[in-house]
């Protein structure tokens, strides 16, 4: 069970990393 936890801890925390770096990805296309 805390494998299980754990496993979706990291997925949770791989979705939450893509969203920063596309928010960052469209910042700079903002700037340029």
């Amino acid at each position: 069970a805390r494998y299980k936890d754990e496993k979706v801890l990291l997925d949770e925390a791989k979705t939450i990393h893509n969203s920063v770096i596309a928010a960052n990805d469209q910042l700079k296309i903002d700037i340029v």
